[in-house]
């Protein structure tokens, strides 16, 4: 802050203090206890000596207040703003890996400065239990089949979002691809419940965590037959 500013900041609150009832109760003391003008003079020069400290202080804590936002400003500008959404989960069980496989079709959403996307894992709760869990890699042209047998989704490499998000994403675009997990000790009749809550968390270039949730009502059987932007792998109707 330049001087002149910051003679009239002082200035600003120093007169608002100044108007205060400050100068009226020392009046009223003054008759009160008989003072003489000399003491109230002396009396009054000390208040308004005080009051320019005080002034000093506001100023400084205006500028503190307004440095300290721009700041967060910058900070809000210069870092990552990432929002993640589960589009849908499939289930099923996995016999090689003697497991519960998940397979998720999420988002990212980047609002903030571009960040590459790591550090995946998944939270899964059911009846307050937590299951553990494990990242799975999506091998290039592998499929999920229904309870029926029918394939029902192919996946290409370039729709795995661990990799898709190795690209920085930029601000005010968004990434869409395939997560895959393992459930341990997750039972097939607790794979068909409801209220089965699922959290996966994931990581910017700065290592900040993030988390985006799903809680089931009903797994699906079937692929829905909607358009997903950003997304390639094939989805059989």
């Amino acid at each position: 802050m330049e001087f002149s500013a910051y003679a009239s900041a002082i200035f600003g609150h120093w007169w608002a203090l100044m108007s205060c009832a400050v100068f009226t109760i020392l009046g009223v003391i003054q008759l009160a206890l008989k003072k003489s003008n000399i003491w109230m003079l002396r009396v009054t020069f000390g208040a308004a000596v005080v009051l320019l400290f005080i002034a000093s202080f506001l100023a400084w804590q205006d500028e503190h207040i307004a440095n300290v936002s721009l700041k967060r400003s910058l900070d809000d500008l210069n870092m990552p703003q990432l929002k993640g959404n589960i589009d849908q989960i499939f289930t099923g069980y996995e016999t090689e890996q003697k497991a519960t496989g998940v397979y998720i079709l999420a988002s990212i959403r980047n609002t903030g400065a571009s960040s590459i996307v790591e550090g995946w894992s998944l939270d899964v709760k059911h009846n307050f239990k937590t299951f553990p869990t494990r990242t799975m890699y999506i091998p290039d042209g592998s499929y999920l089949k229904s309870p029926k047998g029918k394939v029902i989704a192919t996946f290409h490499a370039t729709d795995v979002l661990y990799e898709k998000a190795m690209t920085p994403i930029q601000k005010g675009s968004l990434t869409r691809g395939w997560l895959r997990f393992a459930i341990y000790g997750f039972h097939e009749s607790e794979n068909q419940e409801k209220d089965i809550h699922y959290t996966v968390h994931f990581s910017d270039i700065n290592g900040r965590r993030y988390a985006m949730d799903f809680v089931s009502t009903e797994h699906s059987k079937e692929l829905p037959d909607t358009y997903l932007p950003a997304l390639l792998s094939k989805l059989a109707g």
